[in-house]
């Protein structure tokens, strides 16, 4: 322990009677050798006989070197306790600062006048690039207490290099690792191997954590002196370039104008060159400061993606895709004059634009630039999409747009004509997207250059601007006219305030689906609902059995956007050319995250929770006499789809256009008057079944006679869950169904042809003149020739039906019920 071989004690030992024993501290006998330096030698012999080579393997610099370098290393390089708080041995001598220093014990401080106090900790070493011939540390060494540390001079370090001449390279390599690695952790980055600033790139963010880690572990470090050249332009290449300390210049092709574009810490070039995407460099890099940068080669990574077969797919689709495309001012010139933007534009113009243009990736997903960033000339950036796509975004994440491969993106902020961007641009979410950044200096180069051409540009942009706001202008309409409306007939957006309202139509497009075109397929993930403007469709089961037809304001996918089911119910094909609109649950999520949506967050939540309520009661099926379980898949799978209402006295619903097919309505309590106008038709209440799309055929509506509770059931939602699974009491279901609709259909058949017997009385009167009014106030008599009116049974069908009016409810034969206004959910309100 006391030479250092060990740090631990290996036994217990224990006195078995009193002791009188001699302590020799550690740092006093350190203190002795450094008195006496040719004893060294002789305790350096001892730990070699033992095979003992601790404090050298402590080197983060030598770690894999051979034991006869590390043992040269233990001998030449020495050892000292320093006093406390001073960089002088434990006896006074002052310590050499121009040194490489390995901190064996204790804690060192380093007050350096640009990089602040840096600490260096056991087993941690400093000033190792004198090694390498790069200046040391500027600053002040300030020991915490007794330190050991272990020196290695230059003139030490070319002694044992000089004995070791195979190692040599490897060595100035692991010294240039470790020079990368502390410039690493100044960017963040947390000790460990060299590498850690390659997740900046962005083709390796992509890859999974240990396919980085084995590169990170065979990565190397190069140090390039000022006015070095990293890259040349057109020159082949096999490196992808980290810049982790200095600073850097893109020259171009080395003949462009003006001044040369800086490359700071962080900067990422050569990623085509390591893909294979491309053979050569784009432009000239050069060092403008001493840098250090990681290379990683392309022998590097293809090593490890042998050993990764999993992400051979994810890289060599780029590499295929490619033929290998070099990005010169030459082929970005053709690339731009190819745009709609510039193909009026002169190609001395396109030619300054191109200027020091560099290749940049996007992952799945990532941002291009975002809606509202500020745009300036002369600083803000374009891109033209080489490989994979983009689309174009509106405030809450809409898509507006896709960009293809030689799309131009964000010129008309490059140019300063529009002051901010008017939208989100984002890679595409399956794939790495390959684009050529044009730098803002440039495009003010070529502004400068040819005024005539940037006012022929604007011009171009202000026409473009005119018709985006005639565009608007339609647009607005089609959501005044078409978009609110619909929003407005759907149940879960009943209650929302007319803001929110307008806010989730303000990020919905109009889909179109030509007739035969599959609009969902049954089985398929769901995370929108679907919403019909105009035309029709069929519903088909997963079986592919026709089961009925959607219309104008049909909704499909509303439990999708609650959050209830990830899975289409249904396949919709379009019978004619139709309209809709999407509405994705992301959408409805981020909207009702606002301040302004607390109302409608709540009503929004409120709904969720009934849906799962009645599911787990498996309401509304669960009423009706069939005693069906709570458990049954068919009972819930209904109950997942079926709307509860609840009604007050005297409410009134009117049954509108059945766009969505046959709908029953499932009374739970209370009870409900079918109406035909003033007339009563027949009253329903707990566990009885009233079919809306028969009211809806007779003009009826349906009015609350006391508080109730009622669902509202589509037929085609009943066919899609028991096309799946046939449950015994659906005979029972389909049997009370036909005797219900049968009984209502005699009833209003019987109402309408009274009222049409009344109408046809009335314009008999008005023929002979009469006015009932005229002849009661004179006293008169009713004229003989008009039959006195009794209620009398009458022949339909072959039912006959008892003629009643209620004038206690309705009103007497002089006046008629006035019946509430109609709100919009269909509800009428006292």
């Amino acid at each position: 322990a006391i030479l250092g071989f060990v740090k631990r004690r290996s036994a217990v030992v224990r006195a078995k009677e009193i002791c009188i024993v001699l302590e020799m501290p550690r740092a006093a006998f350190i203190a002795a050798l450094e008195d006496h330096p040719e004893e060294q030698e002789h305790f350096q012999k001892i730990g070699r006989q033992h095979g003992v080579v601790v404090a050298s393997t402590q080197w983060p610099l030598f770690e894999g070197a051979s034991q006869k370098l590390l043992s040269l290393i233990n001998l030449y390089a020495r050892k000292h306790i320093t006093a406390k708080g001073h960089w002088s041995t434990f006896n006074g001598e002052q310590l050499p600062e121009q040194a490489a220093i390995l901190v064996l014990r204790g804690e060192m401080r380093v007050v350096t006048p640009d990089k602040g106090e840096l600490v260096f900790t056991e087993g941690t070493c400093f000033n190792e690039q004198l090694l390498f011939g790069l200046p040391p540390l500027e600053g002040r060494l300030q020991p915490q207490g007794n330190c050991e540390v272990q020196i290695m001079t230059a003139d030490i370090f070319d002694r044992v290099v000089l004995e070791c001449p195979t190692e040599r390279d490897f060595i100035m390599q692991r010294i240039v690792n470790e020079i990368a690695r502390k410039a690493e952790q100044s960017m963040g980055f947390g000790r460990g191997d060299p590498g850690g600033a390659l997740v900046l790139s962005t083709v390796i963010q992509v890859a999974a954590d240990d396919f980085a880690d084995q590169l990170r572990k065979r990565i190397d470090a190069r140090i390039y002196e000022p006015g070095a050249v990293i890259t040349e332009a057109g020159q082949d290449g096999d490196c992808m370039f980290v810049l982790v300390e200095g600073e850097a210049e893109n020259e171009g092709d080395g003949l462009c104008h003006g001044k040369a574009l800086p490359l700071k810490v962080g900067s990422v070039f050569g990623e085509s060159v390591l893909l294979g995407v491309a053979r050569t460099y784009p432009n000239r890099t050069r060092a403008s400061t001493r840098c250090i940068a990681l290379a990683l080669t392309q022998d590097v990574f293809q090593q490890v993606l042998e050993e990764f077969p999993s992400h051979v797919e994810l890289y060599n689709h780029m590499a295929m895709g490619s033929s290998q495309t070099e990005v010169g001012a030459s082929e970005l010139n053709v690339q731009l004059g190819k745009s709609r933007a510039f193909s009026n534009v002169s190609k001395d113009f396109l030619m300054v634009v191109c200027e020091r243009a560099d290749e940049v990736y996007f992952g799945p997903g990532d941002d291009i630039f975002r809606r509202g960033e500020v745009c300036k000339l002369g600083e803000s950036l374009m891109y033209i999409l080489l490989q994979g796509a983009a689309i174009v975004e509106g405030e809450y994440g809409d898509e507006l747009g896709r960009l293809n491969p030689g799309d131009v993106v964000g010129e008309g902020g490059a140019l300063g004509i529009a002051p901010i961007r008017g939208a989100t641009v984002r890679a595409w979410r399956d794939s790495l997207v390959r684009a050529v950044r044009l730098h803002g200096s440039s495009v003010q180069r070529a502004v400068t250059a040819f005024p005539d051409e940037y006012q022929s540009l604007q011009q171009i942009f202000q026409k473009r601007a005119s018709a985006n706001k005639e565009v608007e202008r339609v647009r607005q309409k089609w959501l005044q006219e078409q978009v609110i409306p619909a929003l407005n007939t759907c149940r879960i957006f009943q209650g929302f305030p007319e803001p929110i309202i307008r806010k989730i139509a303000e990020h919905l497009l109009q889909a179109t689906y030509t007739c035969g075109q599959v609009v969902c397929t049954a089985g398929n993930g769901a995370d929108s609902m679907i919403i019909f403007l105009k035309g029709e469709a069929d519903v088909y089961t997963k079986s592919g059995d026709l089961i009925g037809r959607l219309s104008d304001e049909a909704v499909i996918g509303e439990i999708a956007v609650l959050g209830l089911f990830p899975w289409r119910t249904a396949t919709i094909r379009a019978t004619s050319n139709s309209d809709a609109v999407l509405i994705t649950a992301n959408l409805i999520s981020r909207i009702l995250q606002g301040d302004d949506a607390s109302a409608a967050r709540q009503r929004f939540d409120q709904l969720c929770s009934e849906r799962r309520s009645q599911v787990e009661a498996g309401m509304p099926l669960c009423i009706l006499p069939f005693n069906v379980s709570v458990k049954d898949v068919v009972a819930r799978a209904v109950a997942l789809h079926a709307i509860r209402y609840s009604f007050n006295t005297g409410d009134v619903f009117v049954p509108k256009v059945q766009a969505q097919g046959p709908h029953y309505w499932v009374m739970v309590s209370g009870s409900m008057n079918l109406m035909m106008g003033s007339r009563h038709i027949m009253l329903f209440s707990s566990g009885s079944i009233l079919p809306e799309h028969i009211a809806f055929e007779y003009g009826a509506s349906i009015h609350a006679a006391t508080v109730c509770e009622a669902y509202r059931v589509s037929f085609f939602d009943l066919l899609l869950a028991t096309s799946v699974v046939r449950a015994k009491w659906y005979k029972h279901f389909e049997k009370l169904i036909e005797e219900v609709e049968a009984k209502v259909r005699l009833k209003l058949s019987g109402a309408r042809s009274i009222s049409m017997m009344k109408m046809r009385r009335s314009k008999t009167e008005t023929s002979f003149g009469y006015r009932p009014d005229e002849g009661l106030q004179k006293g008169g008599l009713l004229p003989a020739m008009l039959p006195k009116q009794v209620s009398q049974p009458r022949l339909v069908g072959d039912k006959l039906l008892k003629l009643r009016e209620d004038f206690k409810i309705y009103g007497d034969a002089r006046g008629k019920a006035q019946l509430p206004p109609i709100h919009k959910d269909g509800l009428v309100r006292r």
